[in-house]
């Protein structure tokens, strides 16, 4: 059983030349099951809610394995930074400058995970409900290999672009697009809006020598990734490929 309070308050205004004084009587009001649905209500927000439906009910795309997470990398994690690193890749290479390109994203920005079957819009909202966008920074190598010292302390970090041997603390080998990172290189990392800004303690972007700020959201990247897998007949097979190694486990 519910109740709400309808209050009432009493406001007195005084000036130098009049006053007025406010009223508003109080009652409790009790809510539960037998109050019955409003038609008129209803009927206003129904074309509205079933317009959505249809949109968040429409299936993109389809997996053939579940996309689940784990560390230090995972076939949902995998995935995902593929898929931006695809669509940057396509539609934003002028914005790299041809410089060698990684994705960078944190697990956490993933809260739920994918099973087996259909992919739906609305699966990818409930991936990631929060409208970060894309974000690409330019990083000299020598704060790059800060940055993967950083995730071998998280424990792995979801990637692409780049493949990494880490020990307990920090960065032992890092290659990117199958060369040896160069302390003096410049490097394009693409992220999330919310990473670049120094979420989940990422603090090494405040050394990008450049930051470009896409308009664009990372949701809708990965719904146009999926729709071009879909529309090709590809379906999802992610999974784990030692992007990130930890010395004497996986070597």
């Amino acid at each position: 059983m519910k109740y709400f309070l309808l209050f009432s308050i009493g406001i007195f205004l005084a000036s130098c030349s009049s006053s007025k004084h406010f009223t508003i009587d109080a009652k409790t009001v009790e809510v539960s099951k037998n109050i019955s649905p409003d038609s008129s209500i209803i009927k206003l927000y129904k074309p509205y809610k079933d317009s959505m439906d249809s949109m968040l009910n429409l299936v993109i795309g389809y997996t053939k394995v579940d996309l689940v997470k784990g560390d230090p990398e995972s076939p949902l994690g995998n995935f995902f930074t593929d898929a931006l690193l695809y669509y940057v890749l396509t539609n934003y290479k002028d914005s790299l400058y041809g410089f060698s390109t990684m994705v960078l994203l944190n697990s956490g920005g993933f809260r739920t995970e994918l099973r087996t079957g259909p992919i739906t819009i609305g699966d990818v909202f409930r991936l990631m409900p929060f409208d970060n966008t894309i974000t690409i920074l330019q990083l000299k190598g020598i704060d790059l290999l800060k940055l993967f010292n950083f995730i071998a302390q998280k424990g792995g970090m979801p990637i692409a672009g780049a493949r990494l041997l880490l020990d307990a603390k920090t960065c032992v080998e890092a290659n990117i697009h199958n060369s040896p990172v160069q302390e003096n290189n410049i490097y394009n990392v693409v992220t999330s809006n919310y990473l670049a800004n120094g979420g989940d303690n990422v603090t090494i972007f405040t050394d990008a020598v450049k930051r470009i700020d896409l308009s664009v959201r990372i949701r809708d990247a990965f719904i146009e990734y999926i729709k071009v897998l879909h529309q090709n007949g590809i379906a999802i097979e992610a999974k784990k490929d030692g992007r990130i190694k930890y010395k004497g486990f996986d070597e």
